[in-house]
This record gives C-alpha cells, structure tokens and sequence, in this order.
C-alpha cells in the first residue's frame, strides 16, 4: 500500500531527514501479513508516533509531503483495529502537542470514531477554546457539520461567529458552515443580515489580495444573503449600502460588481 493517499499533496521546498522512515513504512504497508513482523510494526508506528508529539505542521518532506499530518493520518487508518490507538488520539488531542497536529488528529478521531462517547465533550471543549483559533476552528466546524441536533451546537456557533475574541477568519467560515446547514430557519436572514453590517472586521494591510476577500466575515454573510434571499428587497437594498459605506475597500468593490450582475439580471427578466 502506497502512501500518497495520505498526504496532502502540497508541494513547497523542504528538508527529507524523514524520508528514511516513510519509505519503511510504506514498505511495511505493502506487506500482506504484517503479522508476521509485528515487531517490525510496533517500531514503526512508535517513531510516528514521536513524530506526531514532537512535530510541527509545517515541517516538510519533500518527497512525502507534511510529514506530522502524514504521521498522524497514517496511524489512525493502518492500526485504527489496534487496541491501544483510540486512547492513543485521545491522548494526543489533549496533549501539549502543536496545535496543527492535534486539529488533524481530531479529524482523523471524528471521521473514524464518530459514534465515540467522548467526542462531543471534545469538541465542545475546544470550541470555547479562545486562546487557540487552530483548535478551536476545528471544533467549531466539526460540530456544524456533524451534530447539528445537539441542543447546545447552534448557539455556540451563533456566538463565536459574532464573538470578537473568535479570529475573523473562523468567524467567516461558521457564517458559511451556518448558512448551508440551517438554511431553511426562519432566524437565518436577520441573522446573516446583523453579521453583514456588525462584524468588526478591519482588513490587515497584508490581506490586500482578491483570494483574501472572504477572510472578511460581512463579505461571507452578504454573499449568504445572495444565495438565499437574492429575491429579498431589503439584501439589495443592503447590498448598496455596503458598495458605498462599507469600510473595506475590497467589500465595496466586489459589492459594485454584483451590484452590476443584479442590475443585468433585472434588465434580462424585464426583457
């Protein structure tokens, strides 16, 4: 069995002092009956292990990709059967760990240990996480995207997503999360509607290009209002008042485009 399919498959310059050890474990995966060099296997899985506590997100192979995500993901699909890995992630997730690894990790927990009792009060932890937006962000879309029901998933969603401890970054991407998942609630366009005109965003000067535009939340909650309510007299209303008042200047511009593309839809159902 290959490795590729682990790794994340972004390529950028880097040192290969881990290569060694990757291309003995997909050696190893390529073994039919591991079984047979179990102690093979445990050594193997103890150096990734090593490598996921003691590693950081961005360290990098150039071969193999980011080497402490590929650790990570590796041990939770080749030895998820083995008795002491659940623990193991639980372990890890809690752990002083870089923040980058422990967020992959809770991934690689939710998507193979759903039904775990112990992962909600995770994720619920997590989420109130202010001192740490990498953890926290993850919670917090985990949460919307996998307990929905839960009594206590939306108004932590709703209140990080207008929270001004919460990074703007995250803040945009529950907005998004919250339009698609509760689309159909009565409580979503004066919702959406506050988020596009309240949100403290200022654009930091580095944040000047047009794939940063959705880092700001009130351009996240205007395009919801689009797609959603497009038909709505007061979104276009507010989507002329954010083309002129609004402070970000890519926000304005981006709201005078579609402003553009409402007026030729109008002019195209007159006709």
């Amino acid at each position: 069995m290959s490795t590729d399919k682990y790794a994340p498959g972004m390529m950028v310059m880097g040192v290969d002092e881990f290569d060694d050890l990757f291309f003995i474990t997909q050696c190893f995966l390529e073994i039919k009956n591991r079984n047979k060099v179990p102690d093979l296997g445990n050594k193997i899985l103890s150096q990734l292990q090593k490598i996921a506590y003691t590693g950081h997100r961005l360290w990098y192979s150039g071969r193999y990709g980011f080497i402490g995500t590929l650790a990570i993901r590796i041990i939770v699909e080749e030895w998820k059967e083995h008795p002491a890995i659940l623990d193991w992630i639980k372990d890890f997730i809690l752990s002083n760990a870089e923040s980058g690894l422990r967020s992959v990790a809770i991934i690689e927990f939710v998507k193979t240990w759903k039904d775990d009792s112990e992962i909600l009060l995770i994720l619920k932890k997590y989420a109130r996480l202010d001192s740490d937006w990498i953890l926290q962000r993850i919670a917090l879309i985990e949460l919307a995207r996998g307990w929905k029901e839960d009594s206590e998933t939306l108004p932590c969603l709703q209140k990080y997503a207008k929270s001004d401890a919460c990074k703007y970054s995250v803040r945009s991407e529950l907005l998004e999360e919250i339009a698609k998942v509760w689309t159909d609630e009565p409580w979503l366009f004066n919702f959406l509607f506050d988020r596009a005109v309240n949100d403290p965003f200022e654009r930091p000067h580095l944040l000047n290009l047009k794939e940063d535009l959705g880092l700001n939340p009130r351009v996240t909650a205007l395009k919801a209002l689009l797609t959603h309510y497009y038909n709505y007299p007061k979104t276009l209303e507010l989507l002329r008042d954010r083309a002129t008042n609004d402070p970000d200047e890519q926000l304005r511009e981006w709201a005078q485009e579609q402003l553009k593309m409402q007026n030729g839809k109008l002019k195209e159902e007159e006709a």
